[in-house]
């Protein structure tokens, strides 16, 4: 397979516009590595990560992905390292109606189910 021409992809939004869909998605077709910044910044039934932690960790992963990566999140404490990294910035602006019905559903789900931040997904931790 070859290099993307774009190997380096961040992806923006609010919650419940399919930021970490959308960066799997991308990943798989394009080979790059995932980084969801919530799996990297809550941890242990969502507590904090300290910032120089997250931005270690963050920067561990960059580095180990000389391929590329996708990133999901809006972290803009650690823009330096993704954001001004990118070769391509996606912001994902969904109307209201749309958002609002996908994080109700979502936070029901999780309720019912008591089901943490998918940490599984997350390869690099």
């Amino acid at each position: 397979m070859t290099t993307p021409k774009y190997r380096r992809i961040t992806i923006h939004g609010h919650s419940g516009s399919g930021k970490s869909r959308l960066a799997h998605i991308i990943g798989a077709r394009l080979n790059l590595s995932v980084i969801e910044l919530d799996a990297l910044y809550h941890v242990n039934n969502w507590h904090d990560t300290p910032l120089d932690e997250f931005r270690a960790k963050i920067e561990r992963i960059t580095k180990s992905s000389p391929n590329g990566w996708v990133s999901a999140g809006n972290y803009f404490r650690v823009k330096d390292l993704l954001m001004d990294q990118a070769d391509v910035v996606v912001w994902l602006r969904l109307p209201f109606h749309i958002v609002y019905w996908r994080l109700l559903w979502r936070t029901i789900r999780d309720l019912f189910t008591k089901k943490p931040i998918d940490m599984g997904r997350q390869r690099f931790d």
